[in-house]
């Protein structure tokens, strides 16, 4: 996949947050995307969202991508 993927689906993602906030898989998702793209911090803050709504995936995410974030 090449970078204007990465974005066009960031886009996507960002349409569905605000569709549906609860999901937390699109957190994952978006989180994912974002680290993909070297945007670390901003990758942690949706692993804490997905975390917040109960998505245990996250909790390897933040263990691996977020230790100074």
């Amino acid at each position: 996949m090449y970078r204007g993927s990465f974005f066009n689906c960031l886009g996507f993602l960002d349409s569905l947050i605000i569709l549906e906030k609860d999901q937390s898989l699109h957190y994952i998702n978006r989180g994912d995307i974002r680290i993909s793209l070297k945007k670390v911090a901003l990758a942690c803050e949706d692993y804490r969202k997905a975390l917040d709504f109960g998505n245990n995936e996250a909790v390897d995410r933040i263990r691996e991508n977020c230790k100074g974030n």
